[in-house]
């Protein structure tokens, strides 16, 4: 067999016996007959509603939503199929003979992966059919080509990411009810990605749309990387429940934490205490062989910054800087401005918190976006600065170099191991189980912790203090 002709052939077989199963197609059917028509259907009276109300161009709005939500509920059956993929076959007993086919690791996975995805992408496009075909014959209206290819690519790749993160979860796990309270890894970044969806149809913003498209599409392509490379089908025939043992998970974090990264260690460096050894061993190598997610990290943030400069500079109202700089010298006060020292720094320890937590259900986006939020509006300021005619470079010196010279690297270094925590779980190393490389990463990033806090510490010190100064001095011409 040819490396395609295996997975095709497993695909095949899948899809004919989910297809036969009147139990799965006879919902599936139904629902992508039916919801497109109701959704059809009331689009057409609430579009004559807000017509009245709104003006004709509420169409062009009202309209891509409706495909798009009658798109996404037969996506949503990918879902439940994949979870069921590897785990139902173990609670049916049927595992043993899958897995002793003659294929390779990936050509299994692909093959699984491509038997989920079709049916459910078949029937979404088949749903968006149906709501235009409706949409044609009660309003008259046409959906523009190029909302029907957005919202097809965005149905389909949104189907990758979630069939990819399904199928791994259900690899690691040793039943269908595990796997289904996993879910909720997926369950809620697809929801919240959903809202996103509907907040951009209905305010028209195509161009984000795209952009969400193409993001979602890289995602899609490292969720399936990294499944071919973790799948092994030794580990998924030997995987077995295990009672949770708070104790095992105490013991075994605290062992993650004591070990060093690299081994063996270079001589001398055992016999140091372990506070020393973390800070003169263990806190380098790490940065070392982490260096690819803080360019990553880095690079987002730099791009985010440049994003901002643009969309700012764009704006056809720059900021007059000389109203501002007349307002600072009627109100500014004579002391350090009101951010303090500490509520500095306990905004930004509990934006690293948040972070960390919502990597862990986001595959490490939460890292990226929630840290690269705060460059692109400082980018933005920027860019009206600039469309305002004044010095942008000037107001980055001035307003972030006094304490970013400190808390930009600590953002880098943040991001970067919440980065490698939300990835814990889709690529645990060779010989982890994914228990095992979630408490690798917490560890790891408890042990960075100890480094960002004083990082955090000093830069809250130098924003409360240092940089109202400088802002004084530049802009206003003295103390």
């Amino acid at each position: 067999m040819t490396s395609l002709q295996g997975p095709l052939v497993l695909a095949r077989r899948e899809v004919r016996d989910a297809l036969t199963d009147w139990r799965i197609s006879l919902p599936m059917g139904l629902l992508t007959a039916i919801f497109p028509l109701l959704v059809a259907f009331g689009a057409a009276w609430a579009l004559r509603v807000l017509e009245r109300l709104e003006g004709p161009e509420i169409g062009a709005r009202v309209l891509p939503f409706g495909l798009m939500v009658s798109a996404f509920v037969p996506i949503s059956f990918s879902l439940v199929l994949a979870l069921e993929s590897f785990a139902g076959e173990k609670d049916r007993n049927t595992l043993e003979a899958l897995l002793t086919t003659p294929l390779s690791d990936a050509q299994l996975f692909l093959g699984k992966m491509a038997a989920v995805l079709l049916p459910p992408v078949g029937l979404s496009l088949a749903a968006m059919t149906t709501f235009t075909l409706a949409v044609k014959l009660t309003t008259g209206r046409n959906i523009p080509a190029g909302t029907l290819v957005l919202v097809g690519l965005l149905s389909v790749v949104e189907a990758v990411v979630m069939v990819a993160a399904a199928v791994v979860i259900s690899t690691h796990t040793p039943s269908v009810r595990t796997a289904n309270i996993l879910a909720s890894f997926i369950i809620l970044p697809m929801a919240a990605l959903l809202q996103v969806k509907s907040v951009l149809f209905l305010l028209g913003q195509t161009q984000l749309l795209w952009l969400l498209a193409a993001g979602l599409g890289g995602v899609a392509v490292i969720l399936v990387r990294t499944g071919v490379r973790v799948f092994n089908r030794e580990e998924v025939i030997a995987r077995e429940y295990r009672s949770l043992s708070i104790r095992q998970i105490a013991r075994t974090f605290w062992a993650f934490v004591e070990s060093p990264p690299t081994d063996p260690i270079p001589a001398g460096v055992d016999r140091l205490p372990f506070p020393v050894r973390l800070y003169v061993y263990d806190l380098p190598q790490l940065v070392r062989l982490n260096r690819t997610p803080i360019l990553v990290v880095a690079g987002l943030f730099m791009a985010g910054l440049m994003l901002g400069y643009l969309l700012g500079s764009q704006s056809p109202h720059g900021i007059n800087w000389l109203r501002v700089r007349t307002a600072l010298e009627a109100g500014i006060p004579a002391g350090p401005v009101e951010l303090s020292f500490g509520g500095i720094l306990l905004h930004n320890l509990r934006a690293i918190a948040i972070t960390a937590i919502l990597s862990i259900f986001s595959f490490g986006a939460a890292a990226l976006l929630l840290l690269m939020a705060p460059f692109v509006v400082t980018g933005f300021i920027a860019g009206q600065l600039a469309a305002g005619g004044e010095d942008p470079l000037l107001f980055l010196a001035a307003f972030i170099l006094p304490h970013g010279v400190l808390e930009i690297p600590a953002a880098v270094l943040a991001g970067a191991f919440c980065l490698r925590l939300g990835l814990a779980i889709m690529a645990p190393p060779g010989g982890y189980t994914v228990g095992q490389s979630l408490l690798l990463s917490i560890a790891n990033l408890c042990k960075v912790g100890l480094l960002l806090v004083p990082l955090f510490m000093a830069a809250a010190y130098l924003e409360a203090n240092l940089t109202p100064q400088v802002i004084r001095w530049v802009y206003l011409g003295g103390p």
